[in-house]
């Protein structure tokens, strides 16, 4: 069985245990955890069932096994990680049975008297065969337990059985970089594919960017020099539309007041050359635009910046949009967006519908079918810039 896989090779008819979740953070007043003292569980953890045929556990491995219930129980630490036994979803243990066995898993027990699963193996442990402990203390430890139901000497090593097993299963899991999609708090493989892109510390990170699509998207990102076609793959892959990179556009570029040139004796200069007129010059070489679209009305709605006025919001996709071009472009050139609206989609003009005149809606004639391309903006050069 593939070890990435956990449905069951055979019987699959046969009914599954249930496991009612226990919130770890809070364990009763008995045993009380502060909630502050334990990380925050992630979206989709908490789950209440264990997914496994508790009838036939000779058909799981011990890997597999323990990797579906530390990514579906929701407890606060991996399995492995935890600081304290009461922190672990299950129970591990061994049984001392003192022959060679076909499969890994001893018994799956979903309601044990602790309150919580647990899973019987045979062959890790001080106990069997191939133990560390003599073949005898073994055979009495399964005689007792066999034909007395005295468990206290199996029930005393599996104090140190269950901690071994997570170590165990803990340095498996760290060498399986698909496991660290499992849970939220165990993705180190983001922090990996991150350090290939420049951003392996959280401070070199740009702010509300998703750290898994930039690693889906590394190879954009990790050439040098950044180019417009890289640019536009990003952001169809990103928002799903259709983009358009026109470089080399016209724009004015305000000469600062210091620059500006006034008549001085010992400053000569030449018109055309070394001066010229007015407070601006023309420039075809720091402006580019994006052109996105045709897009339908909701679609148009979202990247209009901050919801049809203001400055772009980081919640909003001209926002994020903004972010993208900032981190692959950087300040040195100018973006203008020029959004393409599908002509189909456009809804007219009502005095109720609370829309912006040159930005949802236009006066005078508007044919059937012809895009919109009115709306202009262009994106800040710094994130605190005012559009």
């Amino acid at each position: 069985m593939n070890i990435y896989s956990l449905r069951p090779v055979a019987a699959q008819c046969l009914p599954t245990a249930t496991l009612p979740y226990t919130d770890l953070r809070q364990p009763g007043a008995a045993r009380p955890v502060h909630s502050n003292s334990l990380p925050e569980l992630g979206a989709g953890q908490k789950q209440g069932t264990w997914p496994l045929n508790a009838r036939a556990p000779w058909q799981y491995r011990l890997f597999p096994l323990l990797r579906r219930i530390d990514a579906c129980q929701g407890s606060p630490y991996p399995l492995g990680c935890s600081r304290l036994p009461h922190h672990d979803p299950l129970r591990l243990g061994q049984s001392p049975f003192p022959g060679y066995t076909a499969s890994e898993i001893a018994a799956i027990d979903p309601c044990h008297l602790s309150g919580l699963g647990r899973v019987t193996v045979y062959g890790f442990g001080l106990f069997g065969a191939e133990g560390p402990l003599p073949l005898h203390l073994t055979e009495h430890a399964w005689q007792r337990q066999k034909h007395h139901q005295d468990t206290a000497l199996a029930s005393f090593a599996d104090i140190f059985h269950h901690r071994l097993i997570s170590l165990f299963y803990r340095a498996w899991a760290a060498s399986q970089l698909a496991l660290s999609y499992d849970r939220i708090d165990t993705r180190s493989v983001d922090d990996c594919l991150a350090s290939l892109l420049g951003m392996g510390q959280p401070a070199l990170r740009p702010e509300g960017l998703n750290l898994h699509l930039c690693s889906y998207l590394a190879g954009h990102l990790s050439r040098r020099p950044r180019n417009a076609e890289g640019l536009k793959s990003i952001l169809q892959q990103v928002f799903s539309v259709t983009v358009h990179v026109l470089e080399n556009r016209f724009h004015w570029q305000a000469i600062p007041r210091r620059s500006q040139w006034r008549f001085r004796a010992d400053q000569p200069a030449a018109l055309g050359r070394d001066t010229c007129l007015g407070i601006s010059t023309a420039d075809y070489r720091q402006t580019f635009r994006l052109l996105i679209g045709p897009l339908d009305w909701n679609g148009y709605q979202r990247m209009l910046p901050g919801v049809y006025a203001g400055p772009p919001s980081p919640l909003s996709a001209a926002g994020l949009l903004q972010q993208w071009v900032h981190w692959y472009v950087g300040q040195e050139l100018s973006c203008e967006v020029q959004l393409e609206l599908d002509g189909k989609a456009y809804r007219g003009c009502r005095l109720d519908a609370g829309q912006p005149l040159g930005q949802a809606c236009w006066l005078g004639h508007n044919p059937d079918g012809c895009a919109r391309r009115e709306v202009i903006y262009r994106l800040p050069s710094s994130p605190r810039e005012p559009d």
